[in-house]
């Protein structure tokens, strides 16, 4: 439900993302972290004490460390950004190798809408609705397909005709319409039952069209195209089975179903860019071929409404069997207020009306308005998606961006740039295309950054942080420069950090990678890891380092050898001449030794006590 609600409208109280206490006689430190994360700490002022004294045990337990994210990823947005990384990227390489002017490149961009939409859960087939979304992780996934395959309708496809783009979006209507009701929607209570819900109510019934939810279940999917289904449902009407055990008082009910099933099995369509996005025996890709043929096919429809005598005997039997089937015929002849009180959202109404009264529209202005008209009509659906489509008809692509960039997130404003600019008109993008005042990219590649500051926050996809940032043409370098200068070098193990070298020498940044090397092989050393620290500095090409390194190496070697032949003259003395001869040699080795004169007068020390300690032993 909060998801929805966060789906329906952005609110001003939406720019709050927590709350910290501060009271009196307190103090809030701010900082930073990575990307999109600020850490707020909440410290109690300790007044009797001076600036110089550590914290008192109940001061530091008084304070409060915030950590305030946004942007975060979800498990099914981490799978998304995963699975769509590589069909970014592969569009990355081919813009900057020029191939954005070739004249495959709007097929190239449309393969690329293809393969993000599976990602997001694609469907082309028309047969049945999409169901409604049933958890928060779902409903983010839904809305960003949602947009995302209209963007691809009106900016990536290059249809045929305008008609053939309509019968595209037409698909879209029937296909999505039950999750744009359910977006729309403030809490659960208030989605529209579902298709699936409403037809299992009926088939669960002995005698199906006694149930309330019947004839506007049927209705309801002839409206919206959904003419296999309502075929199959109108089968199994009960008088189907009477009029096969001989009830003579079936047979005008059984009349009036064999007549809609007829009318519904030759309903005309007009056909869509692609096979397979209209629903109907008949479809027609000239409009008046379609006319020609509607208009004998709307006579028919007429002419079976206009039988009196077989309706009046069908009420004497049935009258909900007459009254929903009249209503039926009177919506496919494109009645406004069947179509109005049978439908339940913009969406569905919108659908109906493209579908039955309105289907030769010829222009995106006319669209805009039948659209508008529908969304005041029914407060049901997404304001948002309906505000998106307002303005793809009206052709005002920065307010396409704007909307998007408030209500979609940073994943869907790094990826859909590219179904934006693939758009025939080119005109109306020079000033997204300009460079932002103050700055040196465009608005297409901020979203990006933008996009890689949300990822910043999950410590586990940095490597998809290098991906996005290599790929920014401006600012890129700079930002993924920084970015692998500040990464957390001593939490990962060597295989994640030679992936980060990799990364760096990858994307041109030697001096970043040796950087890199020296920081790691400096806490290495500082942790007495010398062998581990002489190797990260070599890779870092620290020549001055690894001699100082090599000097300390050498330095405690020596002060092994040392120490062994000082245990050498303890407690041995019965041997006087081998202990003598151990003491020289530790008397040798200190003057030829690099050891610091403290040390060696250590050394010389012990050697001194070992030899009083055996003589007074012998006293």
């Amino acid at each position: 439900a909060a998801a929805r609600a966060g789906v329906v409208e952005m609110s001003e109280e939406s720019a709050s993302l927590a709350r910290v206490e501060c009271g009196a006689k307190r103090r809030l430190h701010i900082h930073w972290g990575a990307g999109n994360e600020l850490h707020l700490c909440d410290v109690q002022k300790d007044e009797g004490a001076s600036r110089a004294e550590p914290p008192s045990q109940s001061t530091s337990s008084s304070s409060k460390l915030t950590v305030v994210k946004w942007g975060w990823q979800s498990g099914s947005e981490r799978r998304i950004c995963y699975d769509c990384l590589q069909p970014w990227i592969e569009i990355q390489k081919q813009r900057t190798s020029g191939r954005a002017t070739d004249a495959s490149w709007s097929a190239t961009i449309l393969e690329y809408s293809e393969r993000v939409s599976e990602v997001l859960g694609r469907q082309d087939d028309v047969r049945v609705p999409r169901e409604v979304p049933a958890t928060e992780e779902d409903v983010w996934v839904a809305f960003r397909r949602v947009v995302w395959e209209l963007l691809e309708i009106f900016y990536v496809r290059q249809p045929p005709s305008l008609n053939a783009q309509i019968q595209d979006f037409l698909g879209w209507l029937q296909r999505n319409s039950q999750v744009i009701a359910s977006l729309g929607a403030e809490d659960a209570d208030a989605v529209p039952p579902s298709l699936d819900a409403m037809l299992r109510s009926v088939y669960e019934r002995q005698f199906p069209e006694t149930d309330e939810s019947y004839w506007p279940c049927v209705r309801l999917l002839v409206f919206l195209g959904f003419n296999e289904a309502a075929i199959d449902l109108l089968g199994i009407h009960s008088a189907w089975q009477r009029w096969q055990n001989r009830d003579p008082a079936a047979r005008a009910q059984f009349e009036i179903l064999e007549s809609l099933m007829t009318v519904l099995q030759k309903m005309p369509r007009l056909a869509g860019s692609s096979a397979g996005t209209a629903l109907g025996a008949k479809v027609f890709e000239n409009v008046s071929d379609y006319n020609l043929y509607k208009s004998k096919w709307s006579l028919a429809c007429r002419q079976l409404l206009q039988n009196e005598a077989l309706w009046r005997e069908c009420c004497e039997t049935s009258s909900e069997t007459s009254e929903g089937a009249k209503a039926l015929l009177s919506g496919l002849l494109g009645q406004e207020s069947t179509l109005r009180e049978d439908t339940r959202s913009w969406p569905e109404l919108l659908c109906s009306q493209l579908l039955h009264r309105y289907p030769t529209v010829d222009s995106l202005s006319e669209l805009s308005s039948l659209a508008e008209y529908c969304v005041g009509k029914s407060e049901s659906g997404s304001e948002v998606i309906s505000d998106i489509l307002l303005a793809i008809f009206s052709d005002g692509v920065q307010e396409v961006i704007s909307l998007c960039s408030r209500a979609l997130g940073p994943w869907f404003m790094a990826h859909a740039p590219e179904l934006i600019l693939a758009r025939p008109a080119r005109r109306e993008l020079r000033e997204v295309l300009m460079p932002i005042r103050g700055r040196l990219g465009n608005q297409f590649e901020f979203f990006v950054l933008d996009f890689a500051e949300a990822l910043m926050t999950n410590p586990g996809m940095w490597q998809t942080v290098c991906e996005y940032l290599a790929w920014c043409p401006t600012c890129g370098e700079t930002a993924l420069q920084t970015f692998l200068s500040h990464l957390p070098l001593a939490d990962l193990d060597d295989g994640a950090t030679l992936v980060a070298l990799q990364i760096a020498n990858m994307h041109g940044l030697p001096a970043v990678a040796a950087q890199m090397c020296r920081s790691l092989g400096l806490r290495c050393w500082a942790l007495g890891q010398l062998e581990r620290a002489a190797y990260w500095l070599r890779r870092g090409h620290d020549d001055g380092r690894l001699r100082l390194l090599g000097s300390e190496a050498s330095g405690d070697r020596e002060q092994e050898r040392l120490s062994d032949l000082l245990q050498a003259t303890k407690g041995g003395w019965e041997d006087r001449e081998g202990c003598w001869r151990s003491c020289e040699e530790v008397l040798a080795a200190l003057e030829g030794s690099k050891m610091t004169e403290a040390k060696k007068q250590g050394a010389r020390l012990d050697l001194a006590r070992s030899m009083a300690e055996s003589f007074l032993s012998k006293i």
